[in-house]
C-alpha cells in the first residue's frame, strides 16, 4: 500500500484547475446577467438602441458616468416642432436597469403626483413641471427628459417619439 504523502497527481491538480476556471467562468456569466444591461459591452444593446426609430434616430447620444446615455434633440428638429420644443433643444437621460431599480424610480416617480399617461407594460408619466418619465417594465428601459412648454406639448412628443403608441 501506498502511503498518502498529501501530495495530488499532475492529472488530479489539471481537474482541480479546470473546475475553478469553470466555477469562475459561472460567477462571470450570472454576474453579467444580473447587471449586464448596465455593462454595455461591445455587441449588447445599448439603452439607445432600445429607443423607438423615430427618437434615436432624432437625437445626439453620448455616454454618461453612470452607465446610461444623454442625448439632446436639435430645437430645429421636425420631432419639436409645431410648439413642442418651445424652439429650444430637448435633452433626455435614457439607461436601460435592472427590475428592481426600475421598480424604485417608479414608485418615486409616483410619489411625486405626475399625471400619468400610460401605466401598463410601460409607465409613462407627465411631470409637474412638464418633463416626461418612462420606464419599459419588459426591457428595463428607464428615460427621463428636461422640461417641455406644456402638458400638450409633453402629449404630443410621446406621440411623435414613438413613446406612447
Amino acid at each position: 500500500m501506498k502511503a498518502a504523502t498529501g501530495a495530488s497527481s499532475p492529472v488530479q491538480q489539471w481537474r482541480a484547475a479546470l473546475v475553478a476556471v469553470v466555477a469562475l467562468a459561472a460567477v462571470v456569466i450570472c454576474l453579467m446577467r444580473f447587471w449586464g444591461p448596465d455593462l454595455h459591452p461591445a455587441g449588447w444593446t445599448t439603452a439607445v438602441q432600445t429607443l423607438p426609430q423615430t427618437l434615436s434616430s432624432a437625437a445626439t447620444c453620448h455616454e454618461s458616468g453612470q452607465g446610461g446615455e444623454l442625448c439632446v434633440i436639435a430645437a430645429g428638429d421636425p420631432l419639436l416642432a409645431a410648439g413642442i420644443g418651445g424652439g429650444h433643444e430637448l435633452a433626455f437621460a435614457v439607461r436601460v436597469v435592472g427590475a428592481d431599480q426600475l421598480s424604485n424610480d417608479v414608485r418615486q416617480w409616483r410619489s411625486a403626483r405626475p399625471t400619468v399617461v400610460a401605466d401598463g407594460a410601460a409607465f409613462i408619466a407627465i411631470s409637474l413641471t412638464w418633463n416626461i418619465w418612462y420606464a419599459d417594465t419588459q426591457s428595463g428601459l428607464r428615460l427621463e427628459t428636461g422640461s417641455l412648454p406644456s402638458a400638450a406639448a409633453a402629449r404630443g412628443f410621446l406621440l411623435r417619439s414613438g413613446l406612447l403608441r
